[in-house]
């Protein structure tokens, strides 16, 4: 997923107008998606999931999300090889 994150422009103190970044900070995040009734209005997503259980979650605000990518699984690792 890529999403435009609210950021700090500078690492503090006075900075003149002029040296201000324009660009958006675009983030790019992978996890698993979470259902939309988790935190309504927000796409959420988990490092990991276990059953009913899951770790590491964030929540972005849909207004921010900028494009949503569903990633297929081409490689299974099975344990009796």
């Amino acid at each position: 997923m890529k999403w435009e994150d609210a950021h700090a422009d500078t690492e503090g103190g006075w900075v003149s107008v002029d040296d201000i970044n324009p660009e958006a900070l675009v983030v790019t995040s992978v996890g698993i998606q979470l259902p939309p009734a988790t935190k309504p209005g927000h796409v959420s997503l988990a490092q990991s999931f276990a059953e009913d259980i899951c770790d590491h979650v964030i929540h972005i605000p849909e207004k921010m999300v900028l494009e949503i990518v569903v990633l297929e699984a081409h490689y299974r690792h099975d344990p009796e090889d």
